[in-house]
């Protein structure tokens, strides 16, 4: 697993470094900091490759642009660290390998668009990486091929084929998709049935409370949560084929990456999709040797929800949760110590969001201006809200009548309304 990572004159600034931890690693932050950078980059650091061209540094930087990286060899101690080094020369970056562990594991990147990059823990012939897949959003479902040869079948044939003949693919996908789904709505296969005329092939099909719908015409939401499932299942039976065929022992380290885990996501997925890949992934079958999946995350997130919703789970010793800010134009990345909030309001009001009111934009200015008069900052309040009789009225268009500002609000006025 990766331990530490430094980034030096690339991306939104000239430094960034990080100590992660062994479970899962939570970036925040506002949109355009760098946060789907650093997961571009840990995807290099993994696997020597880029999903799509190489990160390029500034062109006036007097100094070589760096990607520095430790890995853990276990719990108790480290590899030296490595340097990765842009080669100006030929617009290239240098892949170091010499300080890496002999096995790299098998690695899944979910990237926000809905495609996904895979890299295989067994190596080729020679002992050479395989080259990574990165597939679309397209080849996800409906599969891809290289030099007329099938690198993977995609969703639809796959899932029905699993289905059907009842393969060790079908009970873990299953298993997951069910766990990544909310208890409330869990998403449960039907029997794979043809429903297109002109398409003779059967189709999978999702069992929903009001019916059954074809997969194809699921919601986005649906369909990222189905995604995620098959790619996981997929990639991990992929893997443990590879190394048989190579005669390489299985890996058990797994690596997930995700983007903007609560893509697409109603509310109340978004408030169990984190715990739900935590449970399905400390489910998932052993390798031929008995031995359990270790799963190092990186994950990106705007959401308050998936925040609150990590408080039952969030073990200090094993989790972090990163913030990046803007200070003096420039951005920075700091590890916030983590605490329980309760409530999304006070996630939406902490340090990892920023907010002043968990309300509208029009609220908060009411309130602060409330805040204002009541202390004597009269000087402060806006021209529009320079009495007590216009902040009493913009409090009454702007706040719910149960808000709990107006107790306060009211004690300290003697208004009435």
């Amino acid at each position: 697993m990766i331990k530490n990572l430094s980034l030096k004159r690339i991306g939104p600034s000239e430094d960034l470094s990080f100590e992660f931890s062994s479970r899962v690693n939570i970036l925040t932050g506002d949109n355009g900091l760098g946060k789907s950078f650093v997961l571009e980059c840990l995807w290099w650091v993994l696997t020597g490759t880029w999903t799509a061209r190489s990160v390029r540094p500034e062109a006036d930087s007097e100094k070589p642009a760096e990607i520095g990286f430790t890995f853990a060899e276990d719990e108790t101690s480290s590899l030296p660290s490595s340097t990765s080094v842009f080669d100006t020369g030929n617009g290239r970056w240098k892949s170091e390998r010499g300080n890496r562990p002999k096995d790299d594991g098998l690695v899944i990147y979910a990237r926000v668009d809905g495609g996904f990059s895979i890299a295989f823990s067994a190596r080729a012939y020679r002992g050479r990486p395989t080259q990574p897949f990165i597939l679309k959003p397209e080849d996800v479902w409906e599969g891809t091929q290289k030099g007329g040869k099938g690198r993977s079948e995609g969703f639809y044939r796959d899932v029905v084929t699993w289905l059907q003949s009842d393969a060790p693919q079908a009970q873990t996908l299953r298993q997951i998709t069910a766990m990544l789904s909310p208890q409330s709505e869990k998403l449960e296969f039907a029997t794979p049935k043809r429903i297109y005329l002109e398409d003779t092939k059967n189709h999978p099909i999702l069992k929903l409370p009001y019916g059954e719908v074809p997969i194809a015409e699921a919601s986005a939401g649906m369909r990222r949560i189905l995604g995620l499932a098959y790619i996981i299942t997929w990639a991990h039976h992929e893997d443990i084929a590879r190394s048989k065929l190579l005669s390489q022992p299985v890996s058990t380290k797994r690596t997930l990456i995700i983007d903007e885990v609560e893509s697409h996501l109603h509310p109340e997925w978004q408030r169990s999709i984190l715990p739900s890949v935590l449970r399905a992934t400390e489910s998932m079958e052993k390798n031929p040797e008995g031995e359990a999946p270790i799963f190092q995350f990186f994950i990106t997130t705007h959401a308050p929800l998936v925040l609150a919703s990590l408080e039952p789970l969030f073990d200090k010793e094993r989790d972090s949760l990163f913030h990046f800010n803007l200070k003096d134009k420039k951005a920075i990345v700091e590890e916030i110590p983590w605490a329980t909030r309760g409530t999304v309001g006070y996630w939406l009001t902490s340090k990892v969001f920023g907010l002043g009111e968990a309300r509208s934009i029009e609220a908060e200015i009411a309130i602060q201006a409330a805040k204002d008069f009541m202390v004597g900052h009269h000087n402060h309040l806006p021209q529009h809200l320079h009495t007590k009789e216009n902040i009493h009225q913009e409090l009454k268009r702007t706040l719910a009548g149960q808000d709990p500002f107006w107790p306060r609000w009211m004690v300290k006025t003697g208004l009435e309304d």
